[in-house]
């Protein structure tokens, strides 16, 4: 078990961190801390570092800023539907682009980890 919790919860690496940036879509929305993607692309290496570094301080002490617990939800306006009906708007979630690529970082050790555990024949339906 703990080779599991070591693979999990070691330093992200340099790969790991750009494999995350480019599973991001860029042209989003910025999200409540007002950071976009397009920030952190263009940002420079010593920042994309600190950044690694802080996200992977995130993960080992379990405790992430507080407002990437906060999501700004904005309503989009469903095609061909009437303006002034609430239900012709869909809500959808802004949230913190750091936290996003946290997510994405842990995703992707979480899924080294349970894909081989998993019959091939498992699927969703």
């Amino acid at each position: 078990m703990v080779e599991i919790s070591d693979n999990i919860s070691g330093e992200f690496t340099l790969e790991e961190f750009a494999t995350a940036l480019q599973h991001i879509k860029p042209g989003k929305a910025p999200s409540p801390d007002s950071i976009c993607l397009e920030l952190i692309l263009h940002a420079a290496p010593a920042l994309k570092s600190w950044l690694r570094a802080f996200l992977s301080s995130c993960l080992r002490q379990l405790k992430i800023p507080k407002i990437w617990r906060r999501a700004l939800v904005v309503a989009i306006p469903k095609p061909n539907k009437p303006e002034g009906d609430p239900k012709s708007y869909r809500p959808i979630s802004l949230l913190c682009i750091p936290f996003k690529i946290l997510e994405r970082l842990i995703y992707a050790r979480v899924e080294q980890i349970v894909d081989p555990l998993l019959p091939r024949e498992q699927a969703g339906f």
